[in-house]
């Protein structure tokens, strides 16, 4: 899986694109690249857009052992982390990670729609949903 690293709308958003296969061995590497990239702790809501992903090969184990290295991570405040995926085997597997952010206090959603996803995770209304 290829892993592209950006920031949008100002600087405001982190993103994260995810390209290609996704196995448990690119779950752990993801995690990794997170932590090491320091995005792992960064505040900033995060976009993670799975639109160009296809044929998943992970496992639940593979998304519960993610959530557990990223539970390291978490923060006083949680974030906003908000999924992309235009496919529904995507979009069910961004459920699985929603849940397992769920773990590390994120606040969590999946969307079909990037722009429904961006205005979301510019909401800074903590009683907005």
């Amino acid at each position: 899986m290829e892993v592209e690293f950006d920031t949008i709308e100002d600087g405001r958003i982190v993103a994260t694109r995810l390209i290609g296969t996704i196995d448990d061995g690119d779950v752990e590497g993801l995690y990794r690249r997170l932590v090491e990239s320091g995005r792992a702790d960064d505040p900033r809501p995060h976009l993670v857009d799975g639109r160009q992903l296809v044929e998943p090969k992970h496992t639940r184990l593979g998304m519960e052992q993610f959530a557990f290295r990223m539970e390291k991570h978490r923060r006083a405040e949680s974030r906003r982390v908000a999924f992309v995926a235009d496919q529904d085997v995507m979009f069910g597997m961004f459920r699985m990670w929603e849940a397992a952010r769920d773990e590390v206090g994120d606040e969590t959603r999946v969307f079909r729609d990037e722009h429904e996803a961006v205005t979301w995770l510019l909401i800074t209304d903590p009683d907005v949903d």
